[in-house]
């Protein structure tokens, strides 16, 4: 075991660029908490109230961007395995037209329905939809300059783009609203980021790329469509999974139960987000090695391998440190608190190797794993509707579920090999 860990950090390849997106992830991380525990200071109460559901909002309507994002990544990788930049080329522009007439759409769908969405929110302004509407529209060409980055494996570029993204959003929202925008300015400080960090990702991207290229495109456009649905169940059942027990907890339980809850799940976010980002290398280097016809398992099992490394480093801190741990995090440190935390640490420990599973099934067009974890987002949401006697009950189950699943594809990826 020690002779493969050290064996980790000797692969340059794997521990170079992994160590950069790992690096990039904290940054970017620690800045959006900096980015509220601001608002939360300069905006009045109601104020960041408005703020918070407006940009709630936002993340609903922004869910197909993670997608989008997936998908963009899955096949320029494919394409650049091969050395093929024409049909990169050409799925730049083919997306890009597409968005940009989307974009256009929602600007006039926001426009359109200003009023209804506002007497609905109980928003004092209405332009503050409007500018909710074009902040969305920006945020639409990023996952598409990402995806290039990524599948191009220009992880350093694309922790750049990703780091200029979350710093513009503080500093051009802290900036407006101390010249009095308000929640305006707080928004306007996501569409400048936005625009911003799309305009560096166009200059880092080969010039190649612009080159003028044919009207008809050299690659399916079924296939891509086809992969999009999949990654949509995918990435939506997972994300109900590791948030479901919130809102059902909000349901079964008091106010101050729920309270409890969710702040104990802060230390497992921090647990799940340290080797989850290990996927952001590992998706696009697994599908350069399916197209070439190479071996993905052995990338998948030094994945695994450093996740467990980290998970481990991390849950030791936690179960040695747990008060430390969450009034570091949270600023408090209840008893119940401090026994829920060290169980989050083993559900949100077993959905991040989820994660990565997820994605090495993704990268190699096997959705079987996908159909898992779809039946396994009802079957957890059926037995916490039934199983909720306490909170720690509620989170047997989900770490149970996790476990189960997390087995499930290591299963898959045997019986694979085995044919």
């Amino acid at each position: 075991m020690i002779k493969r860990i050290k064996g980790l950090f000797a692969d340059e390849d794997f521990f170079k660029p992994t160590s950069i997106i790992f690096a990039s992830s904290i940054i970017v991380n620690i800045s959006n908490l900096l980015y509220w525990f601001i608002m939360v200071r300069v905006l009045k109460t109601h104020e960041y109230g408005t703020l918070n559901s407006l940009v709630s909002l936002f993340a609903v309507f922004s869910l197909p961007v993670g997608v989008l994002q997936t998908v963009t990544t899955k096949f320029v990788a494919q394409f650049n395995a091969k050395d093929e930049l024409n049909k990169i080329s050409q799925f730049f522009f083919y997306f890009l037209k597409r968005i940009s007439v989307f974009s256009a759409c929602l600007i006039l769908v926001f426009l359109l329905f200003k009023g209804l969405l506002s007497d609905y929110l109980n928003l004092e302004q209405s332009s503050l939809v409007i500018v909710l509407g074009i902040m969305l529209a920006l945020s639409l060409f990023h996952p598409l300059v990402l995806g290039l980055l990524q599948g191009m494996h220009r992880f350093l570029a694309l922790s750049v783009n990703s780091i200029v993204n979350v710093l513009g959003k503080l500093l051009f929202g802290l900036l407006l609203v101390s010249l009095g925008f308000g929640v305006s300015g707080a928004l306007w400080g996501f569409g400048c980021s936005f625009l911003i960090a799309v305009i560096i990702g166009l200059i880092q991207l080969p010039k190649s790329i612009f080159n003028k290229i044919k009207s008809s495109l050299d690659f399916s456009i079924k296939d891509i469509y086809k992969y999009f649905i999949p990654t949509a169940v995918a990435l939506f059942c997972f994300n109900a999974l590791i948030n479901m027990d919130i809102v059902l907890v909000k349901h079964f339980f008091t106010a101050n139960e729920a309270g409890i809850y969710s702040i104990s799940q802060l230390v497992g976010k921090i647990v799940f987000f340290l080797p989850s980002a290990l996927s952001v290398v590992m998706f696009p280097k697994l599908t350069k090695l399916y197209s070439n016809q190479e071996d993905t398992t052995k990338l998948l099992k030094k994945n695994l391998l450093l996740a467990f490394v980290l998970l481990v480093l991390a849950g030791s801190f936690i179960y040695m440190f747990p008060k430390f741990s969450l009034n570091i995090l949270t600023g408090t440190s209840f008893a119940e608190s401090i026994f829920l935390s060290k169980l989050f640490v083993l559900s949100m420990g077993f959905y991040s190797l989820v994660y990565i599973l997820m994605f090495y099934f993704l990268s190699m067009h096997k959705f079987i794993y996908v159909w898992y974890i779809a039946i396994s987002s009802i079957l957890q949401f059926t037995l916490i509707n039934i199983f909720h006697v306490n909170l720690q009950q509620v989170l047997y189950v989900v770490i149970a579920n996790s476990f189960a699943l997390f087995l499930s594809g290591l299963f898959l990826i045997k019986g694979a090999k085995n044919d």
